[in-house]
């Protein structure tokens, strides 16, 4: 007599069709929008502008696909940090920040990942992403780095079950600690009278 399927097989899976399903690997459950892509442009140093791959127009949404690369980029906000403005106003580090990620990733290929507690898109409608290259969080660099410092918004109560909280609480506890950029103290040493974010 033929055997059935046990619970535990069928629990396994399930895991396995998820998970071939092109599923997050992350585990964030959610999918805004390109999973990767070429910086071509660093505005701030939390914002940039990204050349999304694709196979058709269907890939695109505002624009047409040619060359395997949608015609308009996609504008990025990377969630969880807060630098200082370089545009409407002059904030301490804010000019570094910029120059930092530019060094870091602008002409890069960098892969994405959303976060379901943030939501896909913020103010302006820009997606709201944390951007990886070479296997970790460039949000991390900035805040190991002290350009930068975490900023859940209206998430605060929230942050311990986002994506990456771990490593960026811990990248600016590690920036904190060594007194690095912005946690320079004094912190006029660095800022030159310039006014730090008003989220950090």
């Amino acid at each position: 007599m033929r055997r059935g399927v046990g619970p535990l097989a069928l629990a396994a899976l399930a895991l396995a069709l998820v998970q071939c399903d092109g599923g997050d690997s992350e585990g964030t459950g959610l999918d805004c929008g390109p999973r990767t892509g070429i910086v071509t442009r660093v505005l701030d140093g939390d914002t940039i502008d990204l050349a999304v791959d694709c196979d058709s127009d269907n890939d695109c949404p505002e624009s047409h696909c040619a060359a395997g690369v949608c015609g308009r980029d996609t504008r990025i906000r990377l969630v969880g940090i807060e630098a200082g403005e370089v545009f409407s106003r002059q904030d301490c580090l804010g000019a570094e920040a910029r120059d930092r990620l530019k060094m870091l990733i602008e002409n890069q290929r960098v892969d994405l990942r959303y976060d379901p507690i943030a939501g896909c898109t913020g103010d302006r409608d820009r997606l709201l992403a944390y951007v990886l290259f070479e296997g970790e969080t460039v949000q991390a660099v900035l805040l190991r780095e002290g350009y930068v410092c975490l900023d859940w918004h209206r998430h605060e109560a929230q942050r311990t079950e986002t994506p990456f909280y771990e490593s960026l609480d811990a990248a600016q506890s590690d920036a904190q600690s060594n007194n690095r950029g912005i946690w320079t103290q004094p912190i006029q040493d660095i800022c030159m009278g310039l006014p730090l974010h008003d989220g950090c």
